[in-house]
């Protein structure tokens, strides 16, 4: 019996620190200084972040144009989505990413995302934790 609770207790902290660490995002809980970096036809997010010894990560970026797309004017979660050549005028207010992006008919729209949906702080550098 004392051999099962061992291992169980032993299987719920494993759980408890991966599901800590790639939480359903929320990066910026405990990142600070984000910004996008405009590179043209990509766009980078870069922020400072804590890392589980409590130190601070000061540069770590992520390449956002890996992970979302431009679907008819709304950024979405997509890999390999390729929105910056097709959004511009990045900023970032919160975790909230907008842009203003091409519809197939020609005209721009604003379009916001939320990237605290998938994108998350894995010990002092960003990671996608999406689908």
């Amino acid at each position: 019996m004392h051999r099962y609770l061992v291992i169980s207790a032993v299987l719920t902290l494993v759980g408890t620190l991966a599901s800590d660490a790639f939480a359903d995002g929320d990066y910026h809980l405990s990142c600070t200084e984000s910004r996008i970096v405009d590179l043209g036809r990509s766009k980078l997010l870069v922020a400072s972040c804590k890392r589980r010894d409590g130190s601070i990560n000061t540069h770590t970026n992520i390449l956002l144009e890996l992970f979302i797309a431009n679907d008819d004017g709304s950024m979405v979660w997509r890999r390999n989505g390729g929105f910056a050549s097709t959004c511009v005028l990045p900023s970032l207010e919160g975790s909230k990413l907008r842009a203003l992006c091409r519809k197939r008919d020609g005209s721009g729209v604003v379009s916001t995302i939320d990237l605290d949906e998938n994108i998350a702080n894995y010990d002092g550098k960003l990671e996608y934790v999406g689908p």
